[in-house]
């Protein structure tokens, strides 16, 4: 049996606590093994037994200057080894992308448009300068639109770069793809009301994974059957 533990330390950090996740240093262990020769990096893994509705996947790679990999129990649980070995060549890509990080950035922005654009209008609006007010909140809608835009293609080429990156690495995109349709099984059950959306997103993924062709037969010497 595996053995779980809180924290190199004893105590959670305010992500771990907003998941209840708890390390698997077994896990962190055999994973960095096999694949810090190409990632060059320790990996940190968590479990957690729910899925937060703020995500869009039951597993991340939080903002951080370690590489922590969140997944939820069952999701985990669903996977073979192969569909491991995948998911865990794409989360630590993110890391490496430092994908977390411009998503960050990319949101601040848009809050710091919001914040400014509102003190702007209110002052013009004030002031007695109508127009200018229209001209502004014509610039700040725009403003916030584009960068809305960006962060949504971000968003998609993080995921598709993952993914991708997971595949070529293995050899394979047939646990990559197997892991994605996994994925979109227990994202729909939490949240029902975004279908759609969700819908989109992992049949882009999919789409995606499948027109690499030369990656879509197994290569026995690397997945197991």
């Amino acid at each position: 049996m595996i053995q779980l533990q809180r924290s190199k330390h004893g105590r959670k950090t305010d992500i771990t606590q907003r998941f209840n996740a708890i390390i698997d240093y077994d896990l962190s262990k055999k994973y960095t093994a096999l694949t810090k020769h190409i990632t060059h990096i320790d990996l940190e893994i968590f479990k957690f037994p729910a899925l937060n509705k703020m995500y869009r996947s039951p597993s991340f790679t939080p903002l951080g200057k370690q590489a922590k990999i969140f997944i939820n129990e069952n999701f985990f649980d669903a996977l073979d080894d192969n569909e491991r070995e995948a998911l865990v060549f794409h989360e630590p890509y993110h890391f490496i992308r430092k994908d977390a990080s411009k998503t960050y950035i990319l949101a601040l922005t848009i809050l710091l448009i919001v914040a400014v654009s509102l003190i702007v209008l209110i002052q013009f609006w004030l002031s007695g300068f109508h127009f200018l007010f229209i001209i502004s909140a014509i610039v700040a809608l725009s403003s916030i639109v584009i960068v809305i835009l960006i962060l949504k293609l971000h968003l998609i080429y993080s995921e598709i770069s993952a993914d991708t990156f997971a595949a070529q690495t293995i050899g394979t995109n047939i646990p990559a793809i197997s892991v994605v349709n996994k994925a979109y099984g227990i994202v729909i059950q939490h949240h029902r009301n975004n279908r759609k959306i969700y819908n989109a997103i992992y049949h882009g993924k999919k789409i995606s994974l499948e027109k690499k062709t030369h990656l879509n037969i197994a290569d026995e010497s690397k997945i197991s059957k």
